[in-house]
């Protein structure tokens, strides 16, 4: 069969045309959104009030975990400073030692009511003994950087953690004491090991001779590394087991704080409640044992 005659041509439909007597159906308008509600509702590139709180409750959630923590390494801080004032004063004992007392503790050059333990170093305005009976020149501060003269302020003596001292009795004392730190009260943090302003100990009786004798350095027995120059104003009531006073400052009972020992170094030493005599310091410059009659 020839296909040569047929038209394949496709004709168009015509385009519908709607009955003109009917009614056109339209649909229903689509419904806006107020482009103002919605950016009330959200703010372009802000954050919903749920998102907020959660933020703010992460953010306090955070400071309640950090902030003891800083306080701790605030405290730590501290102690490591007052544990270098100590290193310097051990120093400075060495040097007044070899150049000015030619090896002598030298009870015998101060009147022992100076109250030598403390006042061998520090500032010389202060409040305690109402200015009596004070030191003055005060001797180790010219081997610290301090004029021995009128300090107003001779900060090598002054732990930072100092909070003055605490009276859990009740007897007449000074009233300038309260409110004050040990540094204010009597010009120094750091009392001197009261077994060096009392002397020698007589051997036989292991009494202070009387009248006192001057301490050479060469007569201290005990290990350089373990002998106690002076430490933190709690050191008296620890090892003294005084629980009427106290001085705490670095932790809860009193039983943790800073020595000096005579070989130079300093640290943050446990002591022992009534205890003058361990195997990490020693305050007796010799062990005696009184003999019998």
């Amino acid at each position: 069969m020839s296909t040569a005659n047929i038209d394949f041509t496709v004709l168009a439909a015509p385009p519908f045309a709607p009955n003109r007597g009917a009614t056109a159906v339209r649909s229903a308008p689509r419904p806006r959104i107020s482009r103002i509600a919605s950016t009330a509702r959200r703010p372009a590139g802000g954050f919903t009030l749920i998102e907020l709180l959660v933020v703010i409750a992460i953010i306090a959630l955070l400071i309640a975990i950090l902030l003891p923590n800083l306080a701790q390494a605030r405290e730590r801080g501290k102690r490591v400073r007052c544990a270098s004032n100590l290193r310097q004063i051990a120093v400075g004992w060495h040097l007044y030692l070899d150049q000015e007392a030619d090896g002598l503790f030298p009870l015998t050059r101060w009147v022992d009511r100076l109250n030598v333990h403390w006042f061998y170093g520090g500032k010389v305005e202060i409040f305690g003994d109402n200015g009596k009976f004070v030191l003055n020149p005060r001797p180790i501060n010219r081997y610290v950087g301090f004029d021995p003269y009128g300090n107003a302020a001779a900060e090598v003596f002054h732990c930072p953690s100092d909070r003055g001292m605490t009276v859990h009795i009740k007897t007449p004392y000074d009233p300038n004491m309260f409110g004050r730190t040990t540094y204010d009260y009597m010009g120094n943090s750091y009392p001197l090991n009261t077994e060096i302003t009392g002397g020698q100990i007589n051997d036989e009786t292991c009494e202070i001779y009387n009248p006192p004798r001057a301490l050479p350095v060469s007569f201290i027995e005990v290990p350089h590394e373990l002998f106690v120059l002076a430490g933190d104003h709690q050191w008296m009531f620890t090892v003294g087991n005084n629980h009427m006073y106290s001085a705490i400052w670095h932790d809860e009972d009193g039983s943790h704080l800073n020595l000096a020992y005579l070989d130079g170094h300093a640290k943050f030493t446990r002591l022992e409640w009534g205890q003058d005599w361990t195997g990490r310091y020693v305050f007796p410059y010799k062990w005696c044992e009184k003999k019998p009659p």
